[in-house]
């Protein structure tokens, strides 16, 4: 796969895929406490993640036999599947203008340069998939 634009767009159709499979959002982070209210909650055995609608999203062990922490558990909310959609639309619209610069010859030669350079630093978090093209790499 040579052309950019093309490698993006697939990679940004499979991200929103899975964001459109994950339970919707918005999500957040809650510390979760075992015990019973009269022998008092103590600290937070765990973090959650949850949906508004108050659906568990997650609290699985992660690696060492742990649970979520509490900045897991933030980042992980903080990256819900409507953050990430709003995060794709944006750069489906840089795509979008990439595309519409490249075929105007009413645009400048350096307004098209300017957006081939977002374009490589846009397809950067990919340089592991094997369809990257090492002659993007900024």
């Amino acid at each position: 796969m040579s052309n950019i634009v093309e490698f993006l767009r697939a990679r940004y159709t499979e991200r929103r895929a899975l964001a459109l499979a994950a339970t919707s959002g918005p999500w957040r982070a809650e510390p979760f406490v075992y015990g019973l209210p009269e022998e008092g909650w103590g600290e937070p055995s765990h973090w959650e993640i949850k949906a508004d609608s108050g659906e568990v999203v997650g609290h699985q062990p992660h690696e060492g036999g742990g649970v979520y922490g509490e900045a897991d558990a933030r980042h992980i909310a903080a990256h819900g599947p409507d953050v990430a959609l709003a995060d794709l639309d944006a750069k489906l619209g840089i795509i979008d203008w990439y595309e519409v610069a490249s075929s105007s010859p009413e645009l400048a030669r350096d307004a098209w340069q300017i957006m081939r350079q977002v374009l490589l630093l846009l397809a950067v978090p990919f340089a592991a998939h094997p369809d990257y093209d090492e002659r993007w790499r900024p």
